[in-house]
């Protein structure tokens, strides 16, 4: 069955606005990556500035994590696509707002899903510190 020109140009812009999302991400942290290689092929004398270098090293790596994990998200967003189940909740089946889509092309729940995750994530950790420092009956 051959889909609605609506559903296919929908999901032609999507397609358009993570790749480029993608793309500059992509060069983002290629650049950055750059950065911090010259930073430490950079011979330093000893100084007050290689605490405030080595700050902005641990900065830098924490953005490259931050850029790396979204570079996954809109992967799994292109195969959520490519699948069909671009839009629909992974947690309760129920669609995606447009708006939540527009906002973060790459959100795979829905804002009440995502709002009760959240919620939960302190708990999460909580328990998981208490379980690992702590014996239960």
């Amino acid at each position: 069955m051959k889909k609605p020109a609506k559903y296919t140009q929908r999901t032609a812009q999507l397609r358009a606005l993570l790749e480029e999302r993608r793309r500059e991400l992509t060069e983002g942290v290629a650049e950055l990556k750059r950065d911090v290689r010259t930073r430490s092929d950079v011979a330093r004398a000893p100084d007050v500035l290689d605490g405030v270098d080595e700050h902005r090293d641990d900065l830098d790596l924490a953005l490259l994590q931050m850029r790396a994990e979204m570079l996954e998200r809109i992967d799994t967003a292109l195969r959520r696509l490519d699948a069909g189940t671009y839009g629909v909740c992974v947690d309760c089946d129920q669609p995606i707002a447009s708006e939540r889509l527009r906002a973060l092309p790459f959100a795979a729940r829905c804002r009440s899903c995502e709002e009760a995750r959240e919620a939960a994530a302190p708990r999460r950790s909580a328990a998981r510190i208490q379980s690992a420092y702590f014996w239960t009956d």
